[in-house]
């Protein structure tokens, strides 16, 4: 398939201060390979306890879970729709709530209060899958944080927010990365040496340097998005 990788990283279950509230950061992707290079340097830098990995196709995803939780990759479920958000607030508690939570947690990932991603979009059927992918994966009050190029870069991103307020998120903000800290998360690299920062070791790690990051152009403007998941 043509979309290795999809949302990048989600936090659950608290929003700021995850890590250091003993919560967990689930880092997703579609591609294989991709996963078990994340899944080494999980073991590398020894944060297993608080970090997972789990494949994610968003192509997969509905849109439409209200009480979140994305469709598992292990199975098909492609052809489950639920066409009321049975699983939302307004559910109706009966005798048979213990067996459809018990089917609900064998078919979805369990949901998460926050989504990072960044470079999701490159063709405008992704923007529609990963409105539909954030939606679902998030708990209602969730949060996500999304930053892409723009769509002359990256094909379909013209469309990300129109499909977010399709599927009922609501957008906080949408800022041009270069607007940011005055800028200075978009410093020109230097050909010369001259201007790099020194790292601790005098290693030059190129302080704020966009272009150093893989994918980057030259000219390329990087929007960022916040929403949350009423």
């Amino acid at each position: 398939q043509d979309h290795p990788e999809k949302i990048t990283t989600e936090l659950s279950p608290s929003a700021s201060g995850s890590l250091h509230n003993n919560k967990s950061v689930i880092l997703t992707d579609f591609n294989d390979t991709v996963l078990n290079n994340i899944d080494r340097n999980i073991l590398l830098n020894n944060v297993s306890s608080t970090s997972s990995i789990a494949k994610l196709d968003f192509y997969k995803q509905t849109g439409i879970n209200h009480v979140g939780g994305w469709i598992k990759n292990e199975n098909n479920f492609s052809d489950y729709i639920t066409t009321d958000k049975k699983y939302g607030a307004d559910m109706n508690f009966d005798e048979n709530i213990e067996t459809e939570q018990q089917q609900h947690q064998q078919k979805y990932e369990a949901p998460v209060d926050i989504v990072l991603a960044a470079d999701i979009i490159c063709k405008p059927s992704d923007a529609v899958a990963a409105a539909n992918t954030i939606y679902d994966a998030l708990k209602p009050g969730g949060q996500a944080v999304v930053v892409c190029a723009d769509a002359k870069h990256r094909f379909g991103v013209d469309l990300f927010e129109s499909e977010c307020k399709r599927v009922g998120l609501t957008l906080d903000c949408a800022t041009n990365v270069a607007d940011l800290y005055d800028g200075t998360l978009l410093v020109p690299s230097s050909t010369s040496g001259q201007g790099i920062d020194k790292g601790r070791n005098g290693n030059n790690r190129g302080k704020n340097n966009m272009q150093q990051t893989c994918g980057y152009v030259e000219g390329m403007k990087l929007t960022l998005f916040m929403m949350h998941k009423p």
